[in-house]
């Protein structure tokens, strides 16, 4: 019972963790680059979204969430939203942090993406404070049991999330021409420009994702 447990609340984290090596895979293999501050990402997506949920519930962004202004609707939008706002981060990161470096010697891109990490981290505490931030579940915090096993809902939802992400960009890769004209940008870039695929827009768009990944794992 302790380890179908313990494995549940495993596989939750590695969920987490598994969408934001999704996003270091997909800028890696489309740019060569990786974002340092990916970490930063993860908290940005975590604080707009409790940001969106008290601008959702009335409240302003410095109180707290009560289980009542969690609703799914609202938890979903706030997702939509927070997904659609990191990953505009992304566009700002590559054109500030990555683009003038690219293809330069040296790895000035490093710093400057730790360096972006950095604004995105103090300019959260500069806004919600270093203090943590509860966040309720929009399952309710009711412990399941599954064969013995407490298992919060949360959990669940987040291994639910993480395998259908992992499917849709599955499918996305191997069966869409957008999919298709990232792998062969990933392949080779140049190959791909003669082929008449816009590498450049690839690229942001790898940028976009990789960022709206980290948001949603936050």
């Amino acid at each position: 019972m302790v380890l179908l447990q313990a494995l549940f609340s495993g596989l939750a984290l590695g969920g987490i963790y598994a969408l934001v090596a999704l996003g270091f895979s997909i800028t890696h293999t489309t740019t060569k680059t990786l974002n340092f501050g990916q970490g930063e990402f993860l908290v940005a997506g975590a604080f707009i979204a409790v940001g969106s949920l008290l601008l959702l519930a009335g409240k302003p962004y410095s109180a707290a969430l009560d289980q009542a202004d969690v609703t799914m609707g609202r938890y979903l939008l706030a997702l939509l939203v927070t997904v659609c706002v990191v990953g505009l981060l992304g566009v700002l990161l590559y054109y500030t942090a990555i683009r003038p470096f690219f293809g330069a010697s040296g790895m000035a891109w490093v710093m400057s993406t730790i360096g972006f990490g950095i604004i995105l981290q103090n300019s959260a505490m500069a806004i919600w404070g270093s203090s943590s931030i509860a966040m309720p579940s929009p399952l309710g915090d009711e412990v399941l049991r599954i064969a013995g096993a407490g298992v919060r809902p949360q959990e669940i939802l987040v291994i639910a999330a993480t395998l259908s992400v992992m499917a849709v960009l599955d499918y996305v890769l191997r069966k869409t021409k957008i999919g298709k004209a990232v792998r062969a940008v990933a392949t080779n870039r140049q190959a791909a420009a003669l082929m008449g695929i816009n590498v450049a827009a690839i690229v942001v768009l790898a940028f976009v994702t990789s960022s709206g990944l980290a948001g949603l794992a936050g």
